[in-house]
This record gives C-alpha cells, sequence and structure tokens, in this order.
C-alpha cells in the first residue's frame, strides 16, 4: 500500500469566525490541513501539542495579541512561516502590520485580502502551494 504523504498543518488565529472559515477554505485548497484558534493562549497551547507549518494570525484579538504570539512562536517555534492579517491598519498607516515584520512575521495582508493573496503569502518564496482564487 503506497504511503499518502501528510499534508503541512496551517494554523489560523483570529477571533472573526467569518476570516477563519474564508482563510481555511483557501489553505485548504492550497493542500494545507487547516486547524482554527480564535485567539492566541489557545493557538499557543496548540502549539504545544501539535506539529505546525504555517501560522496565520490576526493581531488584534482578546487574550494573547497577534504580535505577543508571533514574537513567542518565532522564539519557541522559529520553523513555522508567518503571515499576520489585520483589518486595523485599514483605520490608520498600517503601523501594526509593520510591526508585524518587525517581531517575526514573513508576510503580512490587510484585510480585506482574496484567497490567492492568503496563498501566496502562505507559500514561502511562492513554491510549493497550488493558486487558489
Amino acid at each position: 500500500m503506497a504511503e499518502h504523504p501528510q499534508k503541512p498543518v496551517a494554523l489560523v488565529v483570529d477571533d472573526d469566525l467569518s476570516y477563519r472559515i474564508f482563510m481555511r477554505q483557501f489553505l485548504e485548497l492550497a493542500g494545507f490541513a487547516v486547524i482554527m484558534e480564535s485567539n492566541g493562549q489557545l493557538a499557543l497551547r496548540r502549539l504545544e501539542e501539535q506539529t505546525v507549518a504555517l501560522l496565520v494570525t490576526d493581531l488584534f484579538m482578546p487574550e494573547i495579541e497577534g504580535l505577543e504570539l508571533i514574537e513567542i512562536v518565532r522564539r519557541a517555534f522559529p520553523a513555522i512561516r508567518i503571515v499576520a492579517v489585520s483589518g486595523g491598519a485599514a483605520q490608520g498607516d498600517g503601523g501594526h502590520l509593520r510591526l508585524a515584520k518587525l517581531f517575526g512575521a514573513h508576510a503580512t495582508l490587510q484585510k480585506p485580502f482574496s484567497g490567492s493573496e492568503l496563498v501566496a503569502a502562505a507559500a514561502p518564496d511562492g513554491i510549493g502551494l497550488a493558486a487558489g482564487g
């Protein structure tokens, strides 16, 4: 019996359920197995239990916010690719997304974004994932 390669796991963290579902749909189409959490504290618990290749996190959430989550994950799990997303930048100058890059995010997306933008940000150097739309 042939073994099937295991899908990389993506952890999507956002307090907005509709965005979690939107991101899950496109990441699954791109070949990820997706798990979801609603805040940074739950995400950290999940990361202690499960190997994850990709973290997509909102910046403004209850409990542990995205910047703190990025900083912790970058130190404790340096192999995880991190994509930060936020709608807060629409009301300001985008400073929080720039901070996310300084804290260690590999890519950032301002809400609203498309599924194809998410898939492109999730792929290291755009390699290895199917294009989404």
